[in-house]
């Protein structure tokens, strides 16, 4: 994205809080240490921050990521434009507060969906809210909404409509259409790399094995759908693997793939044979970008009512079937209902390919220079 954007022509730099990425280094959730195997740095302008936290991991809550030679640089720089993803670290708030000081403009593009902030109902989160809308968000000049639900959240907290700015949160679509094509007359020879037979329908879930994600909520769906030719695949790992192999076990499952952590140069192999994509995640899955990288290979979606990005990638009976969470007996009824017609299916995957064109970075570069010109 930032790639793009300053091949389009705008001048930016991307500062990074943490180097963990580009380092490689443990994934708690994963359960083994990963380090990304494509580009990360490539085409456009970028700086690394220490991480001078105590503790510093950004899964270690608040004071996870403390960055202060980027506070620093901000009260050097001269006035600028300081887009910044949230109030969750040390660092975020601070440089927020130290760029409104120096009559800097600060930009909001935070993941946060209204349907999930709504059962935060603690007085914590009560809290919470009150000083974003009262006092955080009057810092803010402008606001870049990645969906429908973030952008009812920020007008939930008062964001008038005029500050509100369409970024839509994407992937790399040109490259994930690219290799779809690319990889569109090697089904077959994938399926026997891996050891599936050719005429199988396969089910595809991608993500970590953890409770959010709610993998076995699919597991259980597939060993009572009627689907012919069946075949699931987890591709991901973490913790639930251990009780996620049990149960395919003690449930006689046959042909079941748990692939372990796969990279990014090779998961378009897995969404190429894939017939479904599905994701059952509960509230906290603000997002769920996996859905854009399915989406760019022509597949049906099925996706549980918590996943954030359900009301605008998923049109109910058209490309795929949105469910309420933790509802496994309706997750059944709708794999069997997208394997039911195979011109339903294609409809579907055309269907979803059209829907995910329109949250590109592209799209992204619309906004920002909608934002821009905006006084």
């Amino acid at each position: 994205m930032y790639k793009l954007l300053t091949a389009q022509g705008l001048t930016i730099e991307a500062w990074y809080c943490d180097d963990t990425s580009i380092q490689g280094g443990l994934d708690k959730q994963f359960g083994q240490s990963i380090a990304w195997d494509v580009p990360l740095l490539e085409g456009y302008s970028y700086k690394f921050f220490p991480n001078q936290s105590w503790n510093p991991s950004p899964g270690n809550g608040f004071w996870g990521i403390v960055n202060f030679n980027l506070l620093r640089m901000i009260w050097k720089s001269p006035k600028s434009i300081y887009v910044i993803n949230g109030w969750q670290f040390f660092t975020y708030v601070s440089a927020t507060l130290l760029a409104f000081v120096k009559g800097s403009e600060v930009w909001m593009r935070c993941e946060m969906p209204l349907n999930q902030e709504r059962l935060n109902g603690n007085l914590s989160s009560i809290l919470r809210r009150w000083v974003l809308k009262n006092i955080y968000f009057k810092l803010y000049t402008k606001f870049l909404y990645i969906g429908t639900e973030n952008e009812n959240f920020y007008k939930h907290l008062g964001v008038d409509k005029s500050k509100l700015f369409f970024t839509p949160y994407s992937v790399d679509n040109d490259r994930f259409s690219k290799e779809a094509d690319h990889l569109i007359g090697a089904k077959n020879l994938i399926k026997s790399k891996l050891d599936i037979p050719e005429k199988s329908r396969v089910i595809l879930f991608s993500g970590k094995y953890i409770e959010k994600k709610r993998p076995l909520d699919l597991m259980q769906a597939y060993q009572h759908c009627n689907v012919k030719n069946k075949y699931l695949i987890f591709l991901g790992d973490g913790e639930l693997r251990e009780k996620m192999e049990t149960y395919a076990k003690d449930f006689q499952l046959k042909n079941v793939l748990l692939t372990g952590f796969i990279n990014q140069s090779e998961v378009s192999k897995y969404y190429a044979i894939a017939d479904l994509f599905v994701m059952c995640s509960s509230y906290g899955e603000t997002w769920g970008l996996s859905i854009n990288e399915a989406m760019n290979f022509s597949l049906p979606i099925i996706v549980s009512d918590a996943v954030g990005s359900a009301i605008d990638l998923v049109r109910h009976g058209e490309n795929g079937y949105i469910y309420p969470v933790g509802d496994v007996n309706r997750l059944t009824q709708y794999i069997d209902k997208v394997f039911a017609s195979d011109q339903f299916a294609k409809l579907a995957g055309a269907s979803s390919k059209k829907i995910v064109d329109q949250f590109s970075y592209s799209d992204i570069l619309v906004g920002l220079k909608q934002a821009l010109k905006n006084p």
